[in-house]
């Protein structure tokens, strides 16, 4: 199964505050409603003659990236669309005007391939820029289609970002991104590339479970609206697509007394249906404390349905009592580590998550919850590879 680094689906809906989505954001980019692939939103990058892009910082040597890539009016010139950067030479995909093709590029070799692009389409790409030997490589599908590939001779060196867009001014185009997922684990490219498609989905809670309040009003909406463990409607206070990030009375879950053992429960929205597979989740988290002084026990768990928690990257809850945002509103935007046995539908559909835990030492307002997953769209023939066990003949 592949390890992805990242999951942006653009749903979360931050374009212009790096470290809630991407790490690494150019220029002005922007979220848009429409044209998006799947879910609600995509990336639009519009470089206008100076570099634009949104990305995530990377220390590997091997990097993929996959995503959907839409033109509404094909660039009249040739167009970077994706780069992988590297200290010594970056691997990159343009838009190559003359032939209506991508083109994979390092320094002066280049390559293109795949299908003549026209406009009001989305296309799958995946990419791949390995720097682990003298020889770099990268390499690149569009649709399904032949693999297509250059190379160059230097010296192996780590890459520092992945990003999606330009990094050279002088290019003007429109682009449309959605479903961004990057990876830096070798081999992933493989499984990444023979997928049918992809996508990122993007869920926030919709309904109440089992609260653990002590008294009816130690938790509220910041102002009149008082929470105790009949609350059904809890969840429309702290579900927010996009995301909201904002301290806005009657939009937000506020832990004002109790104890660290008291919390709210949210159940979450379902996938789509279908067969498809789970691959990896990334949790948003938003919160904010009443007070400087002081540093709130507060915190935010996504558990499965058997009340397991998910730890995120660092094995950190999603909130995590050792976070002190004080009087600024932050988001905690972190990968999850995937379950035992890793994600399957069961499990992502079970998803719940419970916020409190806190002290009172201050106050702590729960703002935004979201988890975003990709998923895998396989083909009948991978996925009866993968599940078939041939029996040993002795």
């Amino acid at each position: 199964m592949a390890t992805l680094l990242a999951v942006d689906g653009a749903e979360h809906g931050v374009a212009a505050t790096a470290g809630t989505g991407p790490d690494v954001i150019v220029g002005t980019p922007a979220i848009v409603t429409s044209p998006a692939r799947t879910g609600q939103r995509a990336w639009e990058i519009t470089p206008g003659g100076s570099p634009e892009s949104v990305g995530y910082t990377v220390a590997n040597r091997i990097c993929t990236m996959a995503f959907y890539l839409r033109f509404n009016t094909l660039p009249s010139a040739d167009a970077l669309i994706c780069v992988v950067s590297n200290s010594f030479f970056s691997g990159g995909m343009w838009y190559h005007q003359s032939t209506g093709q991508l083109q994979v590029s390092i320094s002066s070799s280049d390559q293109d391939g795949g299908p003549v692009l026209v406009a009001n389409q989305w296309y799958r790409v995946v990419f791949e820029f390995d720097t682990s030997t003298s020889t770099y490589t990268a390499r690149a599908t569009v649709d399904n289609t032949a693999e297509f590939s250059c190379s160059f001779g230097t010296s192996p060196n780590d890459s520092n970002t992945v990003r999606v867009g330009t990094i050279s001014g002088g290019q003007t185009f429109t682009a449309y991104y959605d479903d961004f997922i990057v990876s830096v684990t070798d081999g992933d490219y493989e499984e990444i590339k023979g997928w049918t498609s992809h996508r990122v989905e993007s869920l926030i809670p919709n309904s109440d479970g089992a609260h653990n309040i002590a008294a009816a009003g130690d938790f509220d909406s910041f102002t009149t609206t008082q929470f105790s463990n009949s609350t059904t409607n809890g969840s429309t206070f702290i579900g927010h697509r996009p995301l909201q990030r904002a301290n806005t009375a009657n939009q937000v879950v506020r832990q004002e007394l109790g104890s660290a053992t008291d919390y709210m429960e949210f159940g979450m929205e379902n996938l789509a249906s279908g067969v498809d597979t789970p691959i990896a989740a990334r949790a948003y988290a938003t919160h904010i404390e009443s007070a400087d002084a002081g540093a709130s026990s507060g915190e935010a768990r996504l558990l499965l349905s058997d009340n397991t928690e998910v730890l995120t990257t660092g094995s950190l809850s999603a909130i995590d009592t050792t976070e002190d945002p004080g009087i600024v509103v932050t988001t905690r935007d972190r990968m999850t580590i995937p379950p035992a046995g890793g994600w399957d539908v069961a499990k992502v559909n079970g998803l719940k998550w419970r916020v409190g835990f806190a002290d009172g030492d201050p106050d702590v307002n729960f703002i935004d919850l979201m988890v975003e997953v990709a998923v895998a769209v396989i083909s009948p023939a991978i996925r009866k590879l993968r599940t078939v066990v041939t029996p040993i003949r002795w």
